[in-house]
This record gives C-alpha cells, structure tokens and sequence, in this order.
C-alpha cells in the first residue's frame, strides 16, 4: 500500500503542473491538497495512477509501470513488487508472478 501511495504522490510531486484540473475532474484542487489526499486514501492513489497517469497528458506514464492490460486486466510493477487492479474496489492488490509450463505436440 506505501509503495502504492508513493508512487502516485512522486507523480503529483512531479507533473502536477501538467494535468488539466478541469478534465481530471480536480478543480479547485491544488498541488498539496492532492497530495494530502493520496496518503489519506488509498483509493484515491489508486485513482491517481489509474487515470491520471495514463490520460489526458502528453504522455502516458503509467506505461512505464505496465506488466500486463488487456481489457480490465492490469498488472503493475513498481520497483520488485507486482500490483493488480481490482475492479471491485478500484485498488491495487500486492500479486504474485506465477509460472506455468505448457507443454504441446505439434
């Protein structure tokens, strides 16, 4: 949850400027409110590398983290830890990487 909860307050540290606060539905928010909220609420961090990260700027950071997307399947890894998004709660999930030999003939 820490590692979480960094990640997106680092996000906000650093491109907070770039985000258009009308479209991510955060006007009236300044920097350090945002900042606030993300270590109060978990959810809310979640929510800040879900969205904010990956849409509406110039650039899609959130790319840089993604292990896995396909349709509502997303998989994270921040620094040697995996994270998976669980749509039930809008949260990330510590996952573990598991393994599987298939084996077939041709």
């Amino acid at each position: 949850m820490k590692v979480v909860k960094n990640l997106a307050i680092s996000f906000i540290e650093n491109h907070f400027e770039e985000l258009n606060l009308e479209k991510c539905d955060l006007k009236g928010y300044n920097k350090k409110q945002v900042i606030n909220q993300c270590k109060k609420e978990y959810w809310f961090a979640c929510w800040v590398i879900t969205e904010l990260m990956s849409c509406g700027l110039d650039k899609d950071y959130l790319s840089e983290y993604v292990v896995e997307h396909e349709g509502d399947f997303l998989v994270i890894k921040i620094k040697d830890k995996y994270y998976r998004i669980n749509f039930q709660t809008h949260c990330f999930d510590e996952a573990e990487v598991k393994i599987k030999t298939v084996y077939y003939f041709d």
